[in-house]
């Protein structure tokens, strides 16, 4: 489920909010992917520009000019889309954190209301009735 205007994210249903989470981290995973490939091929292209260079100077013949011109087109192109991949990473990921968050928060609230009836269900009367009663001296509703 996207997000709109309308509805930020700190107003997703819990449901929604993990479907969400959930979205979001497949993208991550599918962009980490590319850029894994896509940081590959910059370093093909850099080790076969750097050879040409030395090449250069140890036999002294330049590499074919129009080639030496496309690799360095192609390493300069995939350079700029490795960092316009970066930053939709980064984006994702001031996404991610704070939903990430939440349903971390949520997981440890729903452990501790089942910590609550389980000693409800558990504890003999007196003792729950005991831990009620240092709760309202601890914590005073006002």
């Amino acid at each position: 489920m996207e997000t709109t205007e309308h509805e930020p994210e700190e107003q997703l249903s819990e449901q929604d909010s993990y479907l969400l989470l959930q979205n979001l981290m497949r993208q991550r995973k599918a962009l980490f992917s590319t850029k894994m490939t896509l940081t590959e091929a910059v370093k093909t292209i850099e080790i076969q520009i750097e050879n040409a260079k030395a090449k250069k100077d140890v036999e002294g013949t330049p590499a074919n000019p129009q080639w030496f011109w496309k690799a360095n087109q192609a390493f300069y192109l995939k350079s700029r889309q490795l960092k316009r991949l970066n930053q939709e990473i980064m984006t994702l990921e001031e996404r991610i954190a704070p939903l990430k968050k939440r349903h971390r928060r949520r997981q440890e609230e729903s452990r501790e209301r089942r910590f609550i009836s389980l000693c409800h269900e558990k504890l003999p009367k007196p003792v729950w009735d005991r831990l009620w009663e240092l709760v309202e001296e601890e914590f005073p509703q006002t």
